[in-house]
């Protein structure tokens, strides 16, 4: 029998390919017209688990090519008064969502970027009442309703090595 070592190191990465993302989806208040209360997006928070993020709205419908990235583990934010949700970049679009991270979160000059939500909701005059169903939450230029990236999570990735005496 032989002795084996075995070595675990753990690597952290401000802002990998691939990356991990805290953003905000949507805040309370007055975006396109509709008036968004705190206590029906409050109301909506599983809706938003498992959500996809495009490049960028579509009317006709997205393509897998403009996939960016899946959204999880919604929190109502009480001092955003928003839905907070964790993003990892994914598909054809992943790359440039990181790019977009990157100069959203370190850069001197910032482009107006965010995201915004594609959803479904019944509503009282402007006032919307109910969050019916969230399509997407796409990333986008100059975001109605306060969608904005948050911060960059560091990934931890576990490497075993494996070697002999």
């Amino acid at each position: 029998m032989s002795d084996e070592t075995i070595q675990e190191r753990l690597l952290l990465s401000a802002l990998p390919q691939g990356g991990r993302f805290e953003i905000l989806a949507i805040s309370a208040g007055a975006g396109n017209g509709w008036e968004f209360p705190a206590d029906v997006l409050r109301e909506s928070l599983a809706l938003w688990d498992g959500r996809e993020c495009y490049l960028d709205h579509s009317l006709w419908g997205h393509s897998v090519r403009d996939l960016a990235g899946v959204l999880h583990s919604p929190v109502w934010d009480d001092a955003r008064q928003g839905i907070r949700l964790t993003l990892k970049a994914v598909g054809p679009g992943g790359p440039v969502l990181d790019q977009l991270a990157q100069a959203a979160l370190n850069s001197d000059v910032r482009p107006d970027v965010g995201f915004s939500a594609d959803i479904l909701f019944s509503a009282s005059g402007r006032r919307v009442s109910k969050i019916l169903r969230v399509l997407s939450v796409d990333v986008v230029m100059n975001p109605a309703r306060g969608g904005a990236f948050l911060r960059a999570l560091n990934q931890q990735t576990r490497q075993t090595v494996k070697g002999g005496k």
